[in-house]
């Protein structure tokens, strides 16, 4: 286990805690050396024998108004998931199986 990782679970064996908070949808920023397999190792597998492993998807986007959501809805779902070149990419960073509603009211 990489040293962060071992650090971690001395705390979490010791009675601490970890939060953790990622998008793998955010592997759009791939020029930028984002990763979205490490979200996605994260959410499929707990490193962490001392802790609970719970996955939990936010579907209300509290930040969007509906057309953005409607564009990323064609762009993402669609036309990634259609693509040759973009379609396994797109199914395993998770950019065709998401589900966003906008907040209501």
């Amino acid at each position: 286990m990489a040293e962060p990782l071992s650090l971690i679970e001395n705390s979490l064996a010791q009675g601490g805690s970890l939060f953790v908070v990622g998008d793998t949808k955010q592997a759009i920023y791939g020029f930028r050396d984002a990763d979205y397999t490490i979200m996605r190792t994260c959410e499929r597998h707990n490193p962490f024998l001392s802790a609970r492993h719970e996955v939990l998807e936010l579907e209300t986007n509290y930040r969007s108004l509906p057309r953005i959501l409607e564009f990323n809805e064609k762009v993402f779902k669609e036309r990634a998931g259609e693509s040759d070149a973009y379609r396994k990419a797109a199914e395993q960073s998770g950019l065709t199986g998401y589900t966003q509603r906008p907040k209501k009211g």
